[in-house]
């Protein structure tokens, strides 16, 4: 702040000749004291910058003194000369109206101004398109002025032939436009556009700008001895006998007194009122908000004359709290002036149903009181203005329920006991029957209907729907519980079309897709638009992955079933909304429910689709960056990793197979010989080696590219508007885009794929599918870019996985996408989490993604470890991603190539922390695989909430910075450097056991931890066996013939039961086909003895082998006193200290095997 000197000196040049003076003592540090400074308030008409009240300059000092006529009781801000540069608070936020209540002597104010609205700023117009100007200056000859008048038209009424009723109001600057709005707008426009495409709700309104300074005076038909008033009668007959008349012949009108109202808030809630009362056969109907009754006490004797009117109705509002920001000590007496002449109306005989009144407890005196209940308001004066949905019938059509109602029918079928779909067919309109990611078909047959005068029910053997007839209502419900309901339902909005639904207040709620939001999202509007974030960090709204879903906390989730881009609602108003916003296409919605967490997965991913099953070598170590120039480059690295005896799996080729350079060379999609003259020998050696090859790919042909003119002739690019190839520009070059709705296209682009397979490329990388750039005027075969936009991706692994099926059916795909949609999983997608930064901000946010996309289906949603963009060397950040990377889907460093991403190229220490990460992460892969098979077959996530544990643990609701690796793993990344404890709450009912120090934690608490530098906390559940592999360099080795398989053993947990899932990890389906295996482990505590059973179930066509098992039973604090293995006495070692058993065993699956240990 800068301070002023020679204050005292200006101070005392200015009191002496008025009532105050303000003077601003602090201003922001960038002040530029060659700008005027203003006041402006009620005073002066809110005028933003009037030269009468520009401040005094002197050495760099501010003040101003006010007239003794104005300095009482005055509203006012300090603006540069406009309401663009009004004073603002310190972040940047417009402040509450200042306030002064004048003194019985002289008063300096000092003021401090934290901030100004920026200069060169250009405030946009808030005033929606069907607000027009009437006149600049209308005339008012009962008081000879001028005055502005606005009108807002519903949106229709250019194409209407019907008439409107009209609402006249007062203070127009204040009402559809935050420009011309000096503190804050009502927002009668959008809340009357939004009502019409809503409802159906129509009429006019006019908007009078007041007379600034001379607004007490108009607003009030009697002198106020202190304030003014007394030409209320001159301004109402203006508006009676001169502006109507106008209105009445210039546009279409209903101009009964039924149609007509008048609506003001403060002085112009008092005209507004005497207006009503004075003019009951021009006005029958009033909104008064917070009335300025104390300004005019002869309103009460006027009320008593007046009346006793029978057919007008009167909206009164006000705020609990109407003094607090005010200048005038009298407001705060409105609720009970409100109440006063309330009561006398109801004594005059004015009928107590046509009074509405409303005491908002928290509400003040200002706009955005009055603006959150306009919409009340306005429905309960205007009800015959607003065109509700009605019940007619409702048929049963054996696989669907047919509601029919008077604007279209709804379609409601139920899938399963646990999902049930609601589809709205507007009058005249076709229903689209095709949806992107449904599986499932309608089944009725377990449905009944009960109708009686006011509901008709669908009851089914789990969800239940209950249609309320009047007002319709369709409402949703599981065992006897409330589950959701529709609000407004579908219905129109300015965007395109909506759909909303009832929540309640205590739902945290999650979905939307991949975002960085913190894992509570309600109060939210979030975009339905794929895109990349490049760089992001801690927050991230907009991401690659949208998807139309919530999921509430009170275990249900609701899909909307469409394509096109749109919005997510998650009651960003805190009206207890879901909306679902969209430009065109379906108008369904399924709701879906579980007993449990994993319950609701597994019935989503029924509806959806579920995962197919990857190949084994993904669960390995990935060589990774952006990119290997050449063939020696890639080779030289893989060398790399097998001279440091790093495993390794997979590398990973970004564009420079097809190109030199990053730009010009997208759509060559065909190998660049002069860096990779032998690619497929380079693929083949890489193969002898066990790491398999993944090439990109991108959906744009550039028009330099070798396949331009091919794609040209070929007709598989997506047109513009007269049938061209679409064509723009983008980072990589001007290009087109392959339009994979055409079939010759799809065959076209498979055939590239094809190719590569057929040289031993094993996966597909899909790059920029969001599509990156991907202009509104694109059109494709079956749409527009925007209806296609957000599937895109989604289909393109449609595209690639469907090729697999039909052309190499004997092998898994391994598809690696950067967008999708939902139900993306049932096509084998393999999503990551985009370009995230280097830095830790980029690490902290993984958690949130991963575990919110696997709780929507997409459960191998994973990150670059390491982070990608940006060349940050950092060597602790680098180790705790990777440590982290072993307890996520997809072990995969990449980053951009300045810093490098692999280990084997990072400083010894660092390559030796990694190089442990990796192993462990090899040692997991029977559990892995397992949890893989798992979510093959039940949706279940690999990454997993702890709060799937507490579904009744508030705390835990929004936790991301714990989570479940598969069922037993308990894991707490490090995410900030230089950590030396973090926090871990442990879930309860179980025990927690170190899995590096063996550590006992009880469950229900939550405790500081010692970090380690080798390790990221990590505990495994008692009761869990978890199954261990010798260390193989690639999973080309990985048998599963000799394993430790530790059993983590306590007192508390009397029974436990486990399996391992095993195949040949190339076969597709191959357990559907029976070639697999799946041992089964049990362990029970009777009497003294503890009991391990293991049990096999051999697939039909798998050929099974003797397993050599290393049994570790940990926690073992007794000595045992005997050890049979199959009835068999056997003698073991007890490592007292480590409290370890250890007990090596031959198992023939063929046969159970049985352990007891006796105490």
């Amino acid at each position: 702040m800068k301070s002023f000197f020679g204050l005292i000196l200006f101070i005392i040049s200015h009191v002496s000749f008025g009532q105050v003076t303000f003077v601003i003592n602090e201003l922001p540090e960038n002040h530029d004291f060659n700008q005027d400074v203003y006041i402006s308030g009620n005073f002066e008409g809110w005028t933003g910058g009037n030269d009468a009240y520009k401040l005094s300059k002197l050495d760099n000092q501010y003040s101003i003194t006010l007239p003794k006529k104005k300095s009482c009781n005055v509203l006012f801000k300090f603006t540069m000369g406009s309401w663009e540069t009004e004073e603002l608070d310190a972040k940047g936020d417009k402040i509450d109206n200042r306030n002064y209540t004048c003194k019985d002597e002289p008063e300096t104010v000092y003021v401090t101004i934290d901030n100004w609205g920026p200069m060169d700023s250009v405030v946009t117009s808030t005033a929606q398109e069907n607000v027009e100007i009437l006149s600049e200056a209308f005339k008012i000859p009962q008081l000879d002025r001028e005055r502005k008048i606005r009108v807002y038209l519903p949106p229709n009424y250019n194409d209407s032939n019907s008439n409107y009723p009209v609402l006249y109001m007062h203070d127009a600057q204040n009402l559809f436009d935050t420009k011309t709005s000096y503190a804050g707008e009502w927002n009668v426009d959008e809340t009357l556009n939004s009502l019409f495409y809503e409802t159906g709700f129509q009429m006019i309104v006019v908007g009078i700008d007041n007379g600034g300074d001379k607004r007490l005076d108009e607003y009030s038909p009697w002198k106020n001895n202190k304030y003014g008033g007394g030409e209320g009668d001159d301004y109402l007959d203006f508006i009676v006998n001169t502006l109507k008349p106008h209105i009445d012949a210039n546009y279409k009108t209903l101009s009964n007194k039924k149609n007509t109202a008048i609506f003001g808030s403060s002085m112009g809630g008092l005209i507004s009122y005497y207006a009503a009362l004075k003019y009951p056969d021009v006005f029958g109907k009033a909104g008064v908000y917070s009335p300025a009754f104390w300004f005019a006490p002869k309103i009460n004797e006027f009320s008593k004359t007046n009346g006793n009117i029978q057919d007008s109705k009167i909206y009164f509002l006000a705020g609990g709290k109407e003094g607090d920001n005010t200048a005038f000590n009298e407001i705060n007496q409105t609720v009970r002036d409100m109440n006063t002449v309330i009561d006398v109306l109801k004594t005059q005989g004015f009928p107590s149903k046509s009074i509405q009144s409303k005491v908002v407890p928290e509400g003040q005196h200002n706009e955005k009181l009055w603006r959150d209940n306009f919409e009340e308001a306005i429905t309960w004066l205007f009800p015959e203005a607003k065109k509700e949905r009605k019940f007619k019938s409702i048929e049963d059509k054996n696989t669907y329920f047919q509601v029919n109602v008077n604007d279209g029918i709804y379609k409601i079928a139920r899938y399963s006991p646990y999902i049930v779909e609601t589809t709205f067919i507007p009058k005249g309109e076709e229903e689209i029957n095709n949806s992107h990611t449904v599986k499932f078909k309608s089944d009725a047959k377990y449905s009944v209907l009960i109708e009686d005068d006011s509901t008709a029910t669908i009851t089914t053997d789990g969800i239940d729907v209950t249609i309320q007839k009047k007002p319709f209502k369709i409402s949703y419900s599981y065992k006897g519980k409330p589950i959701i309901s529709e609000g407004k339902g579908y219905h129109k909005t300015a965007y395109g079309e909506a759909i909303q639904l009832n929540l309640t207040e205590d739902e945290v709620l999650y979905g939307g897709g991949a975002r960085a939001l913190g894992m509570n999202r309600r109060g939210n509007r979030l975009q339905l638009y794929n895109k990349a974030d490049y760089g992001y960090e801690t927050k991230s709204e907009l991401m690659n992955y949208t998807m139309p879903i919530m999921i509430s906390s009170k275990q249900y989730m609701v899909h909307f079933d469409n394509a096109p881009i749109g919005y997510l609602d998650l009651d960003s108003k805190s009206n207890n909304n879901l909306t679902y916003e969209t430009i065109s296409g379906r108008k369904t919605y399924q709701v879906i429910v579980g007993d449990s967490w994993l319950d609701l997965i597994d019935n989503y991913t029924d509806l959806t689709g579920k995962q197919p099953l990857p190949p084994r070598w993904a669960f390995g170590n990935f060589s990774s960056r952006f990119g290997y120039h050449s063939q020696e480059e890639t080779e030289r690295t893989i060398a790399k990793f097998k001279e440091e005896n790093i495993p390794v799996d997979a590398v990973v080729i970004d564009i420079y197979w097809f190109g030199k350079d990053i730009q010009g060379s997208m759509g060559n999609l065909e190998v660049f010989r002069d860096s990779f003259p032998d690619f497929e020998g380079m693929i083949k050696r890489l193969n002898n080696k066990g790491v398999k090859t993944i090439a990109v790919t991108e959906p744009f042909v550039l028009t330099t590219s070798k396949r331009w003119e091919e794609a040209v002739k070929e007709d598989v690019l997506a047109k513009d508007s007269i049938g061209n190839p679409a064509t723009y520009d983008f980072y990589f070059g001007n290009t087109g885009i392959i339009d994979i709705y055409k079939k010759n296209a799809e065959a076209w682009f498979w055939n590239i794929y094809k190719g590569l397979a057929n040289k031993g490329v094993a996966g597909v990388w899909g790059d920029l599918g969001e599509p990156e750039v991907h202009p509104t005027w694109v059109q494709h075969h079956t749409g527009t870019a925007d209806e296609v936009h957000n599937i895109y991706g989604h289909d393109w692994a449609r595209l690639v996985y469907e090729g697999y099926q039909r052309d190499f059916p004997d092998q898994r795909p391994f598809i690696l996408m950067r967008a999708g949609y939902s139900g993306s999983q049932h096509y084998g997608l393999i999503p990551w989490s985009g370009d995230v930064n280097r830095t830790w901000g980029g690490l902290q946010s993984q958690t949130e993604i991963a575990l919110q996309m696997a709780m929507q289906g997409l459960a191998y949603m994973h990150s670059d470890l390491g982070g990608f963009a940006g060349a940050n060397l950092d060597d602790e950040l680098y180790t705790r991603w990777l440590q982290y990377g072993v307890f996520q889907p997809i072990y995969r460093p990449h980053a951009q190539e300045e810093v490098p991403s692999e280990p084997v190229f990072r400083e010894e220490k660092t390559k030796q922390l990694a190089k442990k990460s990796i192993e462990l992460r090899y040692k997991l892969l029977p559990y892995n695989y397992t949890l893989a098979f798992e979510n093959n077959q039940t949706g279940k996530p690999l990454m997993r909430p702890v709060f799937f544990e507490e579904p009744e643990n508030q705390e835990q609701l929004i936790n991301a910075s714990t989570y479940l690796w598969g069922h037993d793993f308990l894991v707490t990344p490090i995410v900030n450097p230089g950590v030396k404890e973090k926090e871990v709450y442990f879930p309860k009912n179980n025990i927690w056991f170190d899995l590096y120090s063996e550590k006992r934690f009880e469950g229900g608490q939550t405790k500081n931890v010692t970090t380690k530098k080798s390790c990221i906390p990590t505990y495994v559940r008692a009761g869990a066996f978890i199954p261990m592999a010798e260390l193989v360099q690639s999973t080309n080795d990985y048998k599963l013939d000799n394993l430790e398989l530790h059993y983590y053993h306590d007192n508390s947990i009397k029974e436990s039961k486990r399996f391992l899932y095993h195949d040949d990890g190339l076969t597709p389906n191959a357990f559907e086909k029976g070639m697999y295996e799946k041992l089964t482990f049990n362990a029970d505590i009777e009497n003294k003895w503890l009991e391990i059973d293991f049990e096999a179930e051999t697939g039909s066509k798998y050929n099974t082998s003797t397993k050599g098992i290393n049994l570790i039973i940990h926690n073992i604090d007794w000595k045992p006193k005997r050890i049979k293995i199959n009835g068999k006495t056997v003698d073991v070692k007890w490592n007292a200290l480590k409290r370890l058993v250890t007990i090596p065993v031959n198992w023939n699956t063929n046969k159970e095997l049985n352990i007891k240990l006796k105490r």
